[in-house]
This record gives structure tokens, sequence and C-alpha cells, in this order.
């Protein structure tokens, strides 16, 4: 590899005197400890050194206050200019757009008044336009035409935000300033008015040498151009690639701007190699990790030769548990995003639990406590008698669970257990919640082991630990659940950084932290297009023509600014590959990155195209397959199958495996609004409320049912209450309320239908959600049958309610079609296969085992919730030719069940492990 850029400035100001006169400013503290040692390697060690970010704040004056203080003082702010201001946790949002305008604005020195010109006052003409560019007022005229006569809500609600924007800038900044508080662009503008105005700041050096800078803003601009007047800086730009000094390539915008204002200091020889480059498409976002060993093999030099780039974050525990063992370390210099630890979603959990805690201190949702228990931290923290306690949880048959149980153990106890007193406030409680929040973070952390992926847990902890800690000092007087969204909303968009200064082990980084690094070869993985460049769009409340006409970044801004990134990193490369996801459909596009497309239709580079299909972990010697054992069988045998059961084992094996065999109950119960099983099981309660006092329904007691609505509507309200594990009905689950009630209504429009069109005189009501079952070639099979009944002589129904789609091929069999329904059902394909036939097979088995005399008729009746009220799926009486061919088949397949030389078997239709909910553990 051609020496690197940074040997090349070390060499240059080697050949100097004085180094202890220099303090050379690096982009990043990667760079700086680099930089660092080539100085070493020439022999010099008495010079300076330090970030471009130390620097600025070194002439500010001071540092910037964090973000949640600057948040805060902005709602504070902006609740006295607005009366009717949202909720906090709604702000943060917005605060966050208004916050990132303020510091743009302030960044590039932008006329505030002039920019957010108040729509009234223009119209008015009392708005002053006259400083402004014929640009800018073009931009202002344009605005204000488009706002003026606003009438419709989104155009009205944004001239109302718009014009308090001026208000609140200003307002917000006094405030600040009123404090000792800032925000970086603040800063930096006051340092640049400063500098501009001659008063250059004392800084402690003779020389600052600029190195590998890019993308100035206005204030940094003229602050380091008043330092070159000044004869106290120079600079060393970055920009040996002709496509970097290429004009018709955004990479070189910047570029061009700096040496034309800011001249080179010293020589820095031109690079034309051309890196060789691959393009590796692979059908999966993990999988593109898991194809790194093989590109690792054919990479040369040293493991600090090779660089790891991500440009999604998500991507670093794959890459990590990815990379082979013979890496005796590897070195990681970028940020990962925190939502995305356990440590996160275990704070939220406990958020939660302790929101719902303020409404009843005696139980806890059934979903609020799994999604506790199910982190992996807790189950790593936890006792062998802590786990003892959280089998008993699991198998408790109610939605609710009394916060007694659960308080066994000090892991547990420190989670579930109440407070001693109930809190006087709002305020309290919440610093009492971010107290035990930390406190169960702390503990469970201690427990981890120490590997890469238990110091991420741990990083993440302590970051979320600092910003529990900080509101601690912020008296927040809102509701739990309130203060839950805040704390979310504050945590959800940050990161953990990780600062690795290791340069002999593997390197792996983010795109921004590659900045004057090169290396000799290079993996980027996730290079799709819209993820390599990120299209991150960041809210704003500045319409692009409006930043474009007074100077602020706009999306070209960030395209050049990636452009630099990517052209800067491979031209001094030996081998580039750039791994994308070649899956299309739904949002993926399945396209690489347009600098793919730039290299090889601007630039002309053979690229070099190839597809992987990474090789996945999987739990037995034989890839797709897991072993099955004896005691699998002994575990079949001591449990029940089922109808949804046994479809899962024909989908996938695997799936089987893991939901029947290995009992794994993944939580699928959503805190406080029902999700569609949910919904399945209050329509079901209410029917067999309704209809339990019967053993004879009659078309009259059908009438008075229908007729009382209120009662229907309590009744399905107070299945919603327990189902849901709420104290109220609101939201979302109003509308389900309506939509159950009307269900339930169709239901016994139909039954009265039945019965007036056939002159039945009554239902013989026989069960209701009766559980019935069968052994089955020596295994155990269970069921629920919603409703046994008979409105004919010697006939009986079978009713299944359904309150998802129903397919009349799913159902109406007969002994024609019986043999084809058969073949879907037992089938390779997941196509088409048959959703219900199996579920009606079994309700003939198990009506044949008691429940029917042999001299009566069994009919399977499906109501579809969908269709009672339109075209209703008439009754069909079991075919013979279908039980039987079922039966053959369904022997079969147990039979491969119990075969323990058989393996479970992972599906071969990949798309079935899309929304799969062991696909995490699986390896796909």
């Amino acid at each position: 590899m051609k020496d690197t850029f940074l040997k090349q400035v070390a060499e240059a100001y080697s050949a100097r005197k004085n180094h202890q006169d220099y303090c050379f400013v690096l982009p990043t503290r990667r760079a700086e400890h680099t930089f660092v040692r080539e100085m070493h390697s020439t022999g010099i060690r008495w010079f300076s050194v330090t970030t471009v970010g130390e620097f600025l704040a070194n002439v500010c004056g001071s540092e910037a206050t964090n973000e949640l203080s600057l948040l805060l003082e902005l709602y504070e702010t902006y609740k006295g200019i607005n009366p009717k201001a949202e909720p906090l946790d709604e702000f943060i949002f917005w605060g966050r757009a208004m916050l990132a305008d303020f510091d743009a604005i302030d960044r590039h020195m932008a006329d505030a008044r002039s920019l957010l010109v108040n729509v009234a006052e223009y119209k008015a003409g009392t708005a002053d336009l006259s400083f402004l560019t014929d640009v800018q007022e073009a931009a202002v005229r344009r605005l204000a035409e488009q706002l003026g006569s606003a009438t419709d809500t989104v155009r009205t609600s944004f001239r109302r935000t718009w014009d308090l924007l001026y208000p609140l800038y200003r307002a917000f900044r006094e405030r600040l300033r009123e404090k000792g508080m800032a925000y970086t662009g603040m800063l930096l503008r006051d340092a640049a008015e400063k500098t501009a105005a001659g008063q250059t700041p004392e800084l402690g050096h003779k020389t600052y040498v600029f190195v590998g800078l890019n993308a100035l803003s206005k204030s940094e601009h003229v602050i380091l151009k008043s330092l070159r007047d000044a004869r106290k800086a120079e600079f060393v730009w970055d920009c040996a690639s002709g496509k970097m000094r290429d004009a018709s390539n955004p990479a070189s915008r910047f570029i061009r701007e700096n040496v034309r204002d800011l001249p080179q200091a010293v020589d820095i020889p031109a690079v034309d190699s051309r890196p060789e480059v691959t393009l590796v498409g692979v059908p999966s976002s993990t999988g593109m990790a898991k194809c790194v060993p093989q590109l690792l093999s054919v990479c040369s030099g040293t493991p600090g030769d090779t660089l790891i780039v991500l440009a999604d974050g998500g991507l670093l525990l794959p890459l990590l548990s990815a990379i082979p063992e013979s890496y005796a370390s590897v070195n990681a210099t970028m940020g990962y995003p925190l939502k995305r630890t356990a440590a996160w979603q275990l704070a939220h959990a406990v958020g939660a639990l302790r929101a719902e805690e303020a409404a009843s201190r005696a139980t806890f949702t059934r979903s609020s406590v799994e999604a506790v228990l199910s982190s992996s931290l807790v189950g790593a923290a936890l006792s062998e008698e802590e786990k003892d306690t959280v089998k008993v949880v699991r198998a408790y048959p109610k939605m609710v669970i009394p916060a007694e149980m659960l308080c066994k153990g000090p892991i547990l106890r420190t989670i579930f257990e109440a407070p001693d007193s109930e809190p006087l406030s709002d305020i309290e409680r919440n610093h009492a919640v971010e107290r035990r929040t930390a406190d169960i973070l702390r503990m469970v952390t201690d427990a981890i082991g120490d590997d890469d992926a238990a110091a991420l847990e741990k990083s993440a902890a302590l970051t979320i630990i600092e910003t529990l800690e900080s509101l601690s000092g912020k008296d927040l007087a809102v509701s739990p659940v309130t203060h839950l969204a805040t704390v979310d909303a504050i945590t959800s968009a940050g990161s953990i950084p990780f600062e690795g200064n290791d340069p002999e082990a593997l390197q792996v980084m983010g795109m921004l932290e590659t900045r004057s690094l090169d290396f000799r070869n290079v993996i980027i993985l996730g290079a799709n297009e819209d993820l390599f460049p990120s299209k991150r769009n960041d809210a704003s409340f500045i319409p692009v023509a409006l930043r474009r006409a007074f100077g602020l970044p706009t999306p070209d801004y960030a395209d050049a600014m990636h452009a630099y990134y990517f052209y800067r990193l491979i031209q001094r490369a030996e081998k580039v590959w750039m791994v994308y996801d070649n899956r299309t459909g739904g949002l993926l596009s399945g396209e690489e990155s347009r600098y793919a497309k730039q290299l090889r239709y601007l630039y002309g580079y053979d690229l070099h195209d190839t597809t992987a299909r990474p090789a996945f972990s999987s739990l037995s010697a034989t890839a797709g397959e897991i072993a099955k054992t004896a005691d699998h069988i002994d575990a079949l045998r001591s449990g029940h199958l089922s109808a949804s059961a046994m479809q899962d084992y024909l989908s996938c094996p695997a799936k089987f495996y893991y939901r029947v065999v290995r009992r794994i109950r993944p939580d699928s119960t959503p805190a406080g609004v029902l999700d569609n099983a949910g919904v399945g099981n209050v329509f079901h309660k209410t029917m067999q409320t309704l209809y339990s006092p019967y053993r004879r329904l009659t078309p009259a007691d059908i009438r008075t049912l229908s007729s009382d609505k209120a009662a229907i509507r309590t009744l399905v309200e107070t299945g919603i209450l327990e189902e849901a594990g709420v104290t109220s009905v609101s939201g979302r689950n109003i509308l389900l309320a309506d939509v159950i009630t009307e269900w339930v209504l169709g239901t016994l429009k139909r039954d009265l239908e039945l019965l007036i069109v056939s002159g039945s005189a009554a239902f013989r009501i026989i069960g209701l959600e009766r559980k019935v079952t069968a052994e089955i070639e020596g295994l155990p099979f269970i069921g629920f049958i919603d409703r046994i009944d008979s409105y004919r002589d010697g006939q009986v129904r079978i009713v299944d309610y359904k309150t998802g789609r129903v397919e009349d091929d799913d159902i109406l069999v007969t002994d024609k079609n019986a043999v084809a329904v058969a073949d879907k059902l037992f089938g390779e394909s997941n196509t088409g296969r048959p959703k219900i036939a199996l579920q009606l097979y079994l309700y003939g088995v198990f009506a044949r085992g008691g429940i029917v005399r042999e001299d009566e008729q069994v009919v399977n009746s499906i109501y579809s919730t969908a269709r009672t009220m339109t075209d209703p799926l008439p009754d069909v009486p079991v075919s013979q030719v279908f039980m039987d061919t079922v039966g053959e088949r369904l022997k079969g397949v147990i039979g491969e069940i119990k075969d323990t030389s058989v393996p479970w078997k992972r599906t071969c239709d990949r798309s079935a492990c899309e929304w799969c909910d062991f696909r995490a553990i699986c390896g796909r």
C-alpha cells in the first residue's frame, strides 16, 4: 500500500524545527492516536495534538451543554410562548428538530430574524427584508405565499409553529445565557463574531496545523481564516486522488473551497492507484456479517491492515460473533445504537412496569412481567431459586399476576417489590422509578461476563444510568406513563461510543471514524443505496429552499460529505469489498450503493460481482438440521399436541422443535392493547358467557340477548380489561370493543336465521369451550371446541368461531375434493397449505371419542365473523374419505416425529422465516 496520509504529513513536518511550537488538530480521536504513532516513528517526540472538537471548545472558552438539559430548557421556553404546548414526551421529537435548526442557524451564522420571518409581519409589510440577497428574498416570498392563505390543517399547523420559531429562538438563547448554558452552534457563532471583530483568542501554541478536515461551517471557516490571517494556522487537506479533485464529483465540493481559501501547507503526493473492487450480494442482513470470515481469508497483510466499515451500526454484534477466533482481538471504534441493546430494552420494560404499578400496586399484567423476565440480562443474573420462581409465574394461568408471587429472591424482589410508602407526588414517584431502574441495571450487568457483547451491554447500562441520574436533578411533574415516554424519547436516539486504540488488531469502524485513516483492505458492510450513503432526512422546520438560500446544510450537503468519506477511504486501498443485501420486496430494493455505479460508469472500474450465500450457524453438525433425541419424544408424550402444533411441524420441523418440544413461548401480548389473538379470546369468552345459562336456546332467547346491546358491550369491555390487563377501555381498545360487539350481534343473527329457516324450536347446547383429548399413534392431542350443539335430529354440529380470514377451499371439504385437500395439507410447499383442514380432522376424532353417538352425523360449522352478516359458510358434514386419507397421512407424520434418526429439519422455504418467532435463535 502507498504511504498513508498521516504518515506523509508526519514525514513532512518531521523535517521542520521547533516541533514543540506546533499543535496538530485531527478530525477524530482515532486519527489523533494514529498520527502520534507516525510522528514517533520519525523520531519526533515533542509536539502537541488534539481533536478539532477539543480545539473549537478551547476557542469558545467552554463546552456545550448536554442535549437533555438543552431539551428541557427549550421545553420550558416553549411553554412560556405557547399556552397550548403539548406534553413533554410529545415535544421531544420536535424539540430535537428545533434545537438542530437553531444550531444550524448559528453554526452557519444566518440572520435568524430574516430567515424565520413572521408571515403576518410579511403580509402587513412590517418585516425587515432589506438585508436579504435577491435569492433569500425570493425564497422568503415563496414561503409566505404558500403559508399566507393557509387553509388545510397541516399548512395551518405549520404556519402556527413557524411563527413561533423566531420568538422561541430569541427567548431560548436569552434563557441559556442567563443560566450559563449554550448549544454548540451558539458557542461557535459567538467565537466567530469575536474573531471577525479582531479579537483573536489566545490559544497557547504558535502554530496550529489542521490535518484532514473536510466540511466546515461558516463559523468554523471564519475562526480558521482569522487564525490564518494572524499567521497562527496551517492546513493540510487530504485530497490526493483525482476523483476527489473532480468537479463533477460531490466529494470535491468542500475541498475545492477549502484549498482556495485556506491553502495547502505541505505537498501531499497524488494518488492514482485503482483498488480492486468487488461487489458481494447477500440475501440477508445479518448474513452480510457471516460472509466476513471468507473475505478475511483473502486479505493481505496483518490484521491491522484490514478495516471493516459498518454502514449500519446494528450489524456490530452479528459481526463480532462471526469474526474467526484466529483474530486475537478486534478494535472497534464507532457508535452502537442504544435502542438495540438488551440494557435499553430492560430499562424500558422496568419503566413500563413501574408506570403500571402507579395504577395497581398489587398486580402486574403478564405482558409487562414477561417483558422483564425475558431479558437476557435478567436471566443471567437470576439464582436457581429465582429461575424456579420464573417457571411458576409462567405457568400461572391468569393474565394478571400478583406482585407477591414475583418477589422471591434478591433480583426479583428489587425488580417487582413495591415502594415502602406511596410517593407524595408524580415528581417523587418518577425519581423513585429512575433510582429503581438504575439499581436494576447495575445489579444485572454485574452478573454478566466480560466478552465483547457483555462490554457493550455494560456500556449501554452506564449510558442509561447517566441519563437517569441527569433526570433525577429535574423535577418533571408528569404522569408515570409520560415519564416513561420521555425517557424512551431521550435515550432511543442515543448510541454507545467505542474508542479503540490497538493498531495491530482487526479494525471495525463507522464511516465517520475513518476520516484521515488509510487501510490496505477495506470491507464495507451494508453498501446498499439508501443506507450507504444514509438517506436519513433529519426533521427540520426550515424548508430546503430557505436552507439553501441562507447557507444552511441541505441534503446535497450531506451527500457531498458522504462522497468525500468514501472516495478518501478507498484512494490508497488495494482491495475493497462492498457487501450489500440483495433481497428485493417490500421496503428492500436489493440495490447496491450509488458509489459502485459511479466507480463502474463514471470512472471505468471493472467491478467484480458475486453473490454469497453465507453458512448459517445451526444447532447440530448437519447444516439446517437439529439432532433429535429420545428426550425430545419423552417431552412430547408428557405434553399435548394440537392442530396448530402439527401445522408448525408441516411448515418447519425446527419451529415445531422450539415451540412444542422446547416449549419456548415468545411474548406476543402487547401491554395495554389487544393483539389479534386477544381479540379472538374476548369474542370467544363473550359468546361463552352469553350462551352458558342455556341448555336449550330458543329464537325468543336469541332475540332477548340481541336486544340488549349495552349488556353485550359491557361483557366485551370486561373481557378486554382482563385480556389486555388494563384498568379502563381507551384508545384503540374502544374501536376493538365496537368491532367485537358487532361480531357478537352478527353471530346471534346467524343463529336466529338458522333456527327460523330450519323450522327448529331451539339449539340443544351440548358444550361450550369444551376441552377434548385423544391419543393418536401414541402421542396425546388436545383441543378446545368453541361450541357443540344440535338443532336437527340425528346431527351434531362442531362450531368453530374464526375472527381471521377464512377461505372456502379451506373448509368446504367433501368426498370429492378430500384427497386434493390432504395433498395440499401434507405437501412440501407452504404456499396454499390449508390452515383449518387439520383442525377439522381432529374435531372429527374428538367427536367420535365420546361426544357424538354412533348414529349421529357430525357436521362442521365455521362461523367467520367477517361473513356472518353477508355470506355465512354452510354446515359441512364430515367427509369419511377425508378422515381416512388424513388419518393415514398423519400416521406417517407422527411416525417421522417419533423417529430419532430423522432430525428436526429447517424449512427450505426461507420466506416462512421472515416473521418466525424463533428466527433469532434458529440461525436464520
